[in-house]
């Protein structure tokens, strides 16, 4: 059994469940790696202040991918390693997402934010906001009554979260997005894409952090279970879905494990690491 010295898990559908909370057999199982010295990093489309609180009161827990891979971030130094969009081109995304209708958060400076006149139920149904989202935007999210003016002055924003009324504007965005501005955009549902720098991405996260730590990328495993885990998942060592995950992600990984409603980090303890425990 190889000697993994780095996991990182995506949180939304993989680590946690379908009520959004860490089970007991997850947490039990994230301490046992840690205690035995293995990197356990949360690997997520959200921002730091988003990161549930159970995982932050793991104080030996010292790095956090967050924001897509746009942030690692060091715990201990404080230190991180940003790769952003800056101002000019937050200027031209928003210039293009005014055009259609659509529900807009982005995450800056490890802080969430959303239009305050978009928070309704009905808001978030016409706009096909996915349930996983809606409960971080309405729990850690800055609810702004000036968002589109707050957003044209912002530098260093780490991603755009953009969910769409109609599929076929979410699919001219995406290509306009890639194609035109050169950013990256991943899913994580049917009507989202998540807009970073196109150097971002929780791969690229994954490989800067291993380079930083000096392990090996075969040590390295990740686990997730939608489009913007695919990078990491081809970029570790180990690449794991989840059962519930999308097609596209049990394609490119290695192994398909339980669902995120049967421990996912627990499952891997057990049949992928040798700690004696």
């Amino acid at each position: 059994m190889k000697n993994y010295k780095i996991i990182v898990t995506d949180l939304d559908g993989t680590l946690l469940n379908d009520s959004s909370e860490i089970s007991r057999e997850n947490l039990s199982a994230i301490k046992t790696l840690l205690d035995s010295g293995v990197h356990f990093v949360p690997s997520s489309g959200r921002t730091y202040s988003e990161i549930p609180q159970k995982l932050k009161n793991f104080d030996n827990m010292r790095f956090v991918i967050h924001s897509n891979g746009a942030v690692v971030y060091d715990r201990v130094t404080g230190k991180r390693i940003r790769t952003c969009l800056d101002n000019s081109t937050v200027v031209k995304i928003m210039d293009i997402l005014k055009k259609y209708e659509c529900h807009i958060t982005f995450r800056c400076e490890g802080e969430c934010y959303v239009d305050a006149s978009m928070q309704a139920d009905e808001d978030f149904e016409y706009y096909n906001v996915f349930i996983p989202h809606r409960l971080v935007v309405c729990d850690y999210a800055n609810h702004l009554k000036d968002f589109y003016e707050y957003a044209y002055r912002c530098d260093n924003v780490e991603v755009f979260s953009v969910f769409f009324h109609r599929l076929e504007d979410k699919i001219e965005c995406k290509r306009y997005f890639e194609e035109e501005l050169g950013l990256r955009a991943v899913e994580v549902s049917d009507h989202n894409i998540e807009v970073v720098n196109r150097k971002a991405g929780k791969g690229n996260a994954l490989c800067a952090l291993a380079d930083m730590l000096g392990v090996d990328y075969s040590e390295t495993i990740a686990v997730g279970d939608s489009d913007n885990d695919i990078s990491m998942i081809k970029s570790a060592g180990l690449g794991l879905a989840v059962g519930n995950a999308c097609d596209e992600l049990k394609e490119a990984a290695d192994a398909v494990i339980c669902t995120n409603e049967e421990h996912a980090i627990s499952y891997i303890l057990n049949n992928y690491f040798n700690l004696n425990v």
